[in-house]
Order: structure tokens, then C-alpha cells, then sequence
């Protein structure tokens, strides 16, 4: 029977790393954000603790999984006496992309100094709408925008990558006779404060369209190679998946920053079914 689990559970691992598409469905704290079709979805549930779902696969991969998953594992629902029966009712949120790709990018440009015209990006496509502002063969500062689903979009300064140094070294076993020895850059220069970061972050996600308080922003790391800062926009109280990020390097150098033009809007509020109705439905 462990023979016959581990090479159900390695085809499913193979089926979600081959799909071509995916279904990406975020269940963060309290809050459960579906992203797909632009909808957000604000439920507090009773006494659920919070989860993290990722699921990957195409329908067709699904199916072809659910068929030989049944050769090897039947599974008997039984609805436990603590579940209730009692319905409930959330808020339902659509995620709106408003205004022109190129336009958005052009302001961010502005706040990030990054010049030029804006333009679709080489990898455009209908399934990956993507615009890039700045050079796109890693040379320099550039932003990124994908104008679909939350509407993303990222900064990023490669100045602040430094290459690892290298120095040749005789080596008799190799064909060339040398070899390359390589140590990564030694850290140690001057990084903002946390105080400073969460400051320098509130009034950044501000001028590119999340207003927030440096207090609600939230350091992630902290260390000799660098500082980063996040924080997540909320609907009804809860967080959701819509996160917001900054980056520095060591200089400092702003190395990266995260954002979605994508913005929530209200759309009214839906009934759910009761925790026994769902085991079995």
C-alpha cells in the first residue's frame, strides 16, 4: 500500500509541474483571496485556523489524476457531530484594473526615476500581458507590470546584485590549466534602520496608490545584506494576499520594490453554506 501512495502522490507531483496553467488560490489569516477572473473574496470563518493553499493543474491534469488516484485510494466522507449546520455570510470583493498599462508605468517611472518610453514587454502575450519600462537586458533600473489579475508590478535595480569577485588560479587538472576561484562581495555597508525602512516604505506605497502608516508595515529581514519591509492591503479588517514589498542593499541601494495596481471594490455580500453542508456537497 506505501508502494502504491508514493507513486500516486509522485504522478500528482509530476501532473502540477507539468501543467501549462494554473489556479492560484490564496487562503491567508482570516481572509480567503481568489484571484481568478479579478475576484477577491473576504470570509471569516468560525474556528478555522489559518491555511496556505497552492494548487497547480490544468482540469484535464486534475481528471487524469482523480481517474488513477480511484485505482489505488478510496476515501469514505463521514460528517463529524461537532460540525455545524449553521449558514453564514461574506463579503465579496472584484479586483478592478483601471486606467492605461502605460500610463501606470510612466508614474511609477516618476517616482522611481526610471526614463524612457514604456512598451510591451518580449515575453508579451495574451495569457502574460506584461509592460516594462527601462531597459529589459538586466543594464540598469526597470519596472514591470502585468496588467491582468492583481495588476503587479516590480522595481528593480541590479546595481544592487553585486558579482562575485574572481581571481584565476593554476590548476594542473584542468584542460585550460586554470581555474577561476570565486567569493561573493563582503557585506558591511550602510542599510536603513527598521524605523527608517518602515518610513521610507509608508511613504512609498502612498505615492504609488496603497496609503498605509509606517506602524501596519512589517520587517521581513534584517541582516549584514540587507533589509526588507512588507505589508498587505486589508478588506474588512483581514489581511489578504495582496502584499506590498521593499527591498534595500547594502549602500543603500533600493534594490526591488512590489506592488499591485489592481484595487478592491465592494461588489455586495454572499451567503455561505454551513461547514456539515460542505462535507456533503
Amino acid at each position: 500500500m506505501n508502494e502504491m501512495l508514493r507513486k500516486l502522490f509522485q504522478r500528482g507531483f509530476d501532473l502540477v509541474s507539468q501543467s501549462p496553467r494554473s489556479l492560484t488560490v490564496f487562503t491567508l489569516g482570516l481572509v480567503a483571496m481568489v484571484v481568478a477572473g479579478g475576484v477577491v473574496t473576504a470570509i471569516a470563518p468560525e474556528r478555522q485556523p489559518p491555511i496556505l493553499t497552492l494548487a497547480g493543474m490544468s482540469a484535464e491534469d486534475a481528471q487524469a489524476l482523480a481517474q488513477e488516484s480511484s485505482l489505488y485510494v478510496e476515501f469514505d466522507y463521514q460528517v463529524g457531530q461537532s460540525l455545524s449546520d449553521a449558514r453564514g455570510v461574506g463579503p465579496v470583493y472584484r479586483l478592478e484594473l483601471a486606467g492605461d498599462p502605460l500610463d501606470l508605468l510612466v508614474s511609477l517611472g516618476r517616482t522611481f526615476d526610471v526614463s524612457g518610453t514604456p512598451q510591451k514587454s518580449e515575453y508579451f502575450d495574451q495569457q502574460w500581458p506584461g509592460y516594462v519600462l527601462g531597459p529589459q537586458d538586466w543594464s540598469g533600473p526597470s519596472l514591470t507590470l502585468n496588467w491582468k489579475g492583481t495588476g503587479s508590478w516590480y522595481y528593480s535595480d541590479p546595481s544592487a546584485y553585486q558579482d562575485p569577485v574572481c581571481e584565476e588560479v593554476l590548476d594542473e587538472s584542468s584542460p585550460e590549466g586554470v581555474t577561476f576561484e570565486c567569493e561573493n562581495p563582503s557585506a558591511g555597508e550602510a542599510l536603513p534602520a527598521p524605523e527608517q525602512a518602515r518610513s521610507f516604505a509608508a511613504e512609498t506605497f502612498g505615492a504609488t496608490g496603497f496609503p498605509i502608516t509606517s506602524e501596519d508595515i512589517h520587517v521581513l529581514v534584517n541582516d549584514e545584506w540587507g533589509i526588507g519591509v512588507s505589508a498587505s492591503v486589508e478588506l474588512e479588517g483581514f489581511p489578504t494576499a495582496l502584499e506590498w514589498t521593499m527591498f534595500w542593499a547594502p549602500g543603500p541601494i533600493l534594490a526591488s520594490v512590489s506592488g499591485h495596481a489592481g484595487v478592491p471594490v465592494k461588489v455586495g455580500d454572499f451567503a455561505t453554506m454551513s461547514p456539515r453542508g460542505a462535507v456533503e456537497r
